[in-house]
């Protein structure tokens, strides 16, 4: 659940200046929200995945794989979205130079994984602000339910249901990519 903190329009330049926050934040159209801190099954489920990635990513020079690290989702002023997916993942030739703000172009993958305490219309506003940024996988993990739902830009409409028996495949994102949904929820 987030908590939107001020009804006032703030530009990507102004949200990066503000003071630090004992709570996360995002930009969502303008306007900025609280992220209420993890709890434990979250931070493992994204730690492990992050791990995963990383390590795969790297070994291989594929690109660069970030944690809860802002993003520049919809640069549009006066409504601009920085969001901070639990782990997102840039092929090699569309890293940009290290910077001290928010990644300036949306990823490549976003993953979120879903907590209790998130709402149904805030998942969806988020997964709809990645598909109109263009990203072309999306995993929201589920681990109540212990399910990934992957979406792809080529068909934003319907997604795949994977269960704790089926693996993660990075497909034409991260090439060869796999990992079993199983190890996500040890």
């Amino acid at each position: 659940m987030t908590t939107q903190t001020s009804k006032k329009l703030y530009t990507i330049e102004e949200f990066m200046s503000l003071p630090k926050s004992d709570q996360r934040q995002e930009l969502v159209e303008g306007e900025l929200f609280d992220m209420p801190p993890t709890g434990d099954e979250h931070g493992r489920i994204a730690d492990e995945l992050y791990a995963e990635l990383r390590n795969f990513v790297k070994s291989r020079n594929l690109g660069r794989v970030w944690f809860t690290t802002g993003f520049v989702i919809d640069p549009t002023t006066p409504k601009p979205t920085v969001r901070a997916p639990d782990v997102a993942f840039i092929k090699a030739e569309r890293v940009p130079a290290p910077g001290k703000g928010p990644v300036p172009v949306p990823p490549d993958l976003a993953v979120e994984v879903i907590s209790p305490s998130d709402e149904a219309g805030d998942i969806n506003k988020k997964l709809t602000q990645y598909q109109k940024a263009g990203i072309p996988l999306i995993w929201l993990i589920y681990p109540a339910k212990q399910q990934v739902h992957v979406y792809r830009l080529s068909n934003s409409q319907t997604f795949d249901t994977l269960g704790i028996n089926d693996e993660l495949d990075g497909e034409t994102v991260v090439p060869s990519f796999k990992l079993a949904i199983s190890q996500l929820f040890k």
